[in-house]
């Protein structure tokens, strides 16, 4: 699994530009004052300002750089508010950038480190706050004291700690989403490739002796017919047996990639996959029988051989529809309607399966008509890793394929080759 970090984007975000634009405005209230006002702090104050603005804008795209930048402004700011005394400049809003500065170096610095030191840096600048003034009954301003200082800070490090915990909380959240995340692509990623292992290594044990014996016994039957065309046509024969056994094994190889269903172990040896076109029929039949409503379109018995589709994309057209007619006794109850449909069209071969819960199967009425209910099918949650699998062995073959909810329905859907690539070349 990947390394999973939290950091901000590097773009500039929607809500810094909006907030942004906002701080521009203020700061463009302050460069008035200025122009009106020619003192040394005015002119000081609109400079700081139009810094606030532009930091604003990198807020969270840029939460180190913004965060040195606030806490070197409002030092700044504190500075000028002082030298200015007595003269009453006011509170100024740019003071609410401290406990944002606070909250997004708690939400996305990876180093938890530098998080609390500046928290500690902003906790200890309170005492330099222009709210740590207040007016005398001559509306001069002079330093807090005694009671009213501790008060005074003490409300300070309540905000910024309020809003460290709300930027840790929002880290913990999405660390938590995104560790959810990595483990669901990493089974994603596992299921692929045991798919992929798994077909290597059954074809590889199932043929690999058939095959050979295939060979050997095709070379002693070219040998035998120069001289005993007898003995070749035994050879011939046991070649017909060998190819027969080698396809019962090919046909026990998709029966057994078949995931288990644990909820219906009854039905495990009812439900075995036909590894042929010709068969889809049958396994329609046997979902039916185990209580599906299923409407069917299937290819004409000898379709398959007539458009010539090759032996591997028939396996996985079987796989397809067997596996997501399971999904739905699964995962939409076995008393769920479903439409099956498979088309060979010119080179293609088109499977879509499409399945209604118990509830919407309800609703339909007769099987095959389909009413326009509003919402969502309610599916048993899943790992999906059987659908990642027929996605992966689609895609061996060239093909494409598709699970999604469309409505009030689950639809699978594929395309693949009807002779893939690599058996052309």
């Amino acid at each position: 699994m990947k390394h999973l970090t939290l950091t901000a984007r590097r773009g500039l975000r929607a809500g810094d530009i909006a907030l942004g634009v906002v701080a521009s405005v203020l700061a463009a209230v302050y460069v008035l004052m200025a122009i009106t006002d020619t003192s040394g702090s005015g002119i000081a104050y609109a400079v700081l300002s139009i810094g606030f603005a532009a930091a604003t804008f990198v807020w969270r795209s840029r939460p180190r750089l913004s965060v040195w930048a606030f806490l070197v402004l409002l030092g700044g700011w504190a500075a000028v508010f002082t030298w200015a005394l007595p003269e009453n400049s006011g509170m100024t809003p740019w003071i609410i950038t401290a406990p944002m500065a606070v909250a997004v170096v708690a939400r996305y610095e990876r180093n938890r480190l530098f998080a609390r030191t500046n928290l500690l840096a902003f906790a200890a600048g309170s005492f330099l706050s222009p709210l740590m003034w207040t007016w005398e009954e001559e509306l001069v301003l002079h330093y807090r004291t005694g009671l009213d200082i501790a008060v005074t800070v003490a409300f300070h490090w309540l905000v910024l700690g309020f809003a460290y915990a709300v930027g840790t909380r929002y880290r913990a959240r999405e660390t938590e989403r995104g560790l959810r995340e990595a483990a669901h692509q990493e089974l994603l990623r596992a299921a692929r490739e045991e798919e992929r292992l798994h077909l290597a290594r059954e074809i590889h044990d199932a043929l690999a002796h058939s095959l050979t014996l295939i060979k050997v016994q095709a070379d002693a039957g070219l040998i035998a017919s120069q001289s005993d065309p007898r003995q070749a046509q035994q050879a011939l024969g046991q070649v017909r047996d060998s190819a027969a056994s080698a396809l019962r094994d090919v046909r026990d190889i998709v029966g057994m990639l078949r995931e288990d269903s644990p909820a219906l172990p009854a039905m495990e040896q009812q439900l075995r996959p036909g590894p042929q076109l010709d068969d889809l029929p049958a396994v329609v039949d046997k979902f039916r029988a185990a209580g599906l409503r299923i409407t069917a379109e299937l290819p004409t018995e000898g379709a398959a051989r007539k458009a010539s589709a090759a032996t591997v994309t028939q396996l996985a057209i079987d796989r397809i529809v067997t596996e997501a007619l399971n999904n739905v006794v699964r995962h939409q109850g076995p008393r769920s309607s479903a439409h099956v449909s498979v088309a060979l069209d010119g080179s293609v071969a088109c499977v879509t399966v499409s399945s209604a819960a118990a509830e919407e199967a309800a609703a339909r009425g007769p099987a095959g008509s389909v009413p326009n209910i509003p919402g969502r099918g309610r599916c048993a949650e899943g790992t999906g890793t059987g659908l990642a699998g027929l996605r992966e062995r689609v895609r061996l073959l060239g093909g494409s394929f598709s699970a999604e909810h469309r409505g009030a329905e689950f639809v699978v859907t594929a395309r693949l080759p009807l002779r893939p690539a690599q058996e052309e070349s």
